[in-house]
């Protein structure tokens, strides 16, 4: 099992087009955009191997959600943009996260149980 979550701050700078918010002394990053209305708030600890996406629509939460033990997040380049993809370790289930920022918010946690 990792210990550390895998990540390039570069790749997500690019990604966020910001810098991280926060303190990453204790491995904390987080990131904010808003589009139509919408924040997203995506953040992770590279020690404790969390993530977190916090959707706020018209200054009302409307999704919190976590995932633990993740091993790695990579942007990938797709036909229109690029996506944010972390991938978890988890033995019954394919989990991953999923995140598309332009030209709008998009974010699927996505667990397929392995058969």
């Amino acid at each position: 099992m990792k210990t550390t979550l895998d990540f390039d701050e570069l790749e997500l700078l690019k990604f966020f087009s910001t810098e991280p918010y926060g303190e990453h002394s204790d491995g904390l990053f987080y990131y904010k955009v808003a589009r139509d209305g919408i924040e997203l708030t995506f953040s992770f600890n590279y020690l404790d191997q969390s993530v977190q996406t916090r959707l706020v629509h018209n200054e009302n939460e409307v999704d919190c959600s976590v995932g633990e033990n993740a091993i790695g997040i990579k942007i990938i380049d797709l036909k229109q943009g690029k996506k944010l993809s972390v991938e978890f370790e988890s033995k019954e289930f394919d989990f991953r996260l999923e995140v598309k920022i332009d030209p709008k918010i998009n974010v699927n946690w996505i667990m397929l149980r392995d058969l």
